[in-house]
């Protein structure tokens, strides 16, 4: 988008599909570089990656900016009602961020996931040995104000090697070698028995 360092949120209202008409626009401070903004990070890695609604919310992946909730309740003016940002020192950027449709003894739950980027070389391979893979992060969305970490699960490479691209999980489902499997996901309820069982 012309003007604003890396991609932003632009809403449309698509009721006539042949003539779309711009409602709103939702940025992170500093990439509206036509304001008067000016970054604190190189190049284009704080940036929408993909954004996700559940209801008057949008779950908002922010590649190496960390994750955002962006309430759409007044869609003329979407605004950052919670955000955290592992970055750094996790090295891989923040892909998908979702909630889970129900409470975990008395929590609200989300998860993020990152995405892990290609190694071109055998040059790169070797300086990403050892670094931490893209992980699944499992948040506390209780308190949006304060979203706060509860677990991480890291392939460690054992389906992920670190020359390839590790695809990512959306709700449609893992991409093909996936290093999560859906099942993973299979959450327990309030009684601790997983979905359907």
């Amino acid at each position: 988008m012309e003007g604003y360092l890396g991609n932003i949120l632009v809403i449309y209202d698509i009721r006539k599909p042949e003539k779309p008409q711009e409602v709103s626009r939702w940025w992170m401070p500093r990439q509206n570089l036509a304001a008067g903004e000016k970054p604190s990070w190189a190049g284009k890695c704080h940036r929408l990656h993909h954004a996700l609604r559940f209801g008057d919310k949008l779950w908002a992946g922010c590649w190496h900016a960390g994750v955002r909730v962006i309430d759409i309740s007044n869609i003329r003016a979407p605004r950052t009602v919670g955000e955290y940002n592992y970055h750094p020192p996790f090295p891989e950027p923040s892909h998908t961020f979702m909630p889970v449709p129900f409470e975990i003894e008395g929590r609200r739950i989300a998860l993020a996931i990152d995405e892990e980027d290609h190694a071109h070389d055998e040059r790169e391979v070797e300086r990403r040995r050892g670094r931490p893979h893209g992980c699944l992060w499992v948040l506390d969305v209780t308190d949006l104000a304060h979203i706060k970490p509860l677990s991480i699960y890291d392939s460690s490479g054992k389906r992920c090697r670190s020359a390839l691209r590790c695809p990512t999980f959306t709700p449609r489902g893992p991409a093909p070698a996936a290093p999560l499997s859906a099942r993973w996901c299979a959450w327990r309820r309030a009684n601790h028995s997983p979905p359907g069982g």
